[in-house]
């Protein structure tokens, strides 16, 4: 089994310890997705195919240019490495126990390169432990012979926790071209499950506030029923006596004429006046229901969040 270990980043410029692999590693120079990640794939290498494991440093990184990282990357050619977790653990364990306080110093919440390049003895140093560590975990079971049918087309790439990679299928997800690439900084898939729980909480609540809406607009409509079944009617007794009768008398005969065309109506309008008071004490009453049931979704949801973060 051949493997190279390759140290890369930018200080000046992008820099590598190692040159057979330069072309392969310039793609991880800039902004990466995840400020900590490995991700690892199938491609043709400098001896034919390989699979690369990458640990990249990113975001919190300072240098002279921006889209600065730290980078170290794994080549086994001819293998793929099933057990990606444990690849995983022993590249940041490598970055936090070798690295800094070597090649990259921690000041004021950020990474600060402190050698100028990758040809120093703290790389070298770097490379000896992690085969080191290669070589006392891993068993010949851990590792699949790999063709040129497993080569990474760039389409499909797989983000994972750390905490959901562990048995994780590698040979079946090789033979679809795809890339694997591992965070802490990707959401879990419990915590998506609670995410895709709280959208389904949150479109609930939208349906609820529609109908609320509803309701309220049905009210107003209800309220302007009521104003206009209230016939207003000519106040007479403050009026001289000799208008009084001849307002009176106006009324009377007005009211008579319409008499025919609406005494049925008039007959009924006590019972609406009821039906429409009920009606509105109903909605008044289911309004405040809903509106309590949305506030308590929402503490809920605030809840669950908080136990999420």
């Amino acid at each position: 089994m051949n493997i190279e270990f390759i140290m890369h980043g930018a200080i000046s410029g992008q820099s590598f310890s190692k040159q057979d692999d330069m072309e392969y590693c310039k793609q991880f120079y800039g902004t990466m997705d995840a400020g900590k990640l490995m991700c690892m794939d199938v491609v043709k290498g400098p001896l034919g195919v390989c699979s690369y494991y990458n640990y990249i440093r990113s975001g919190n990184v300072v240098a002279e240019r921006v889209g600065s990282y730290l980078g170290m990357t794994v080549r086994i050619d001819g293998l793929v490495c099933t057990d990606v977790v444990r690849m995983w653990q022993i590249l940041d364990v490598t970055f936090h126990k070798i690295c800094v306080g070597r090649i990259i110093t921690r000041e004021n919440g950020v990474y600060k390169y402190c050698v100028s390049d990758f040809h120093c003895s703290a790389v070298i140093e770097a490379e000896s432990r992690l085969l080191s560590l290669f070589g006392s975990t891993f068993v010949s079971g851990d590792f699949l012979p790999i063709s040129e049918e497993y080569i990474f087309e760039g389409k499909r790439s797989l983000r994972l926790n750390p905490e959901d990679a562990k048995g994780l299928d590698v040979e079946s997800i090789m033979s679809e071209r795809a890339r694997i690439s591992i965070s802490p900084s990707y959401p879990t898939a419990k915590e998506e499950e609670y995410k895709s729980k709280i959208k389904d909480q949150e479109n609930e609540l939208s349906k609820v506030r529609q109908k609320v809406e509803k309701l309220d607009a049905e009210l107003v409509e209800v309220k302007l029923q009521l104003e206009e079944t209230k016939t207003e009617r000519p106040d007479v007794s403050r009026l001289p006596e000799n208008e009084q009768s001849e307002t009176a008398a106006h009324v009377v005969d007005k009211t008579m004429d319409a008499s025919s065309e609406d005494s049925q109506d008039k007959s009924k309008n006590p019972e609406e006046l009821e039906h429409f008071s009920v009606r509105e004490e109903h909605i008044v009453r289911l309004n405040f229901v809903l509106s309590l049931a949305i506030l308590v979704c929402l503490i809920i949801m605030q809840y669950r969040l908080f136990l999420i973060k």
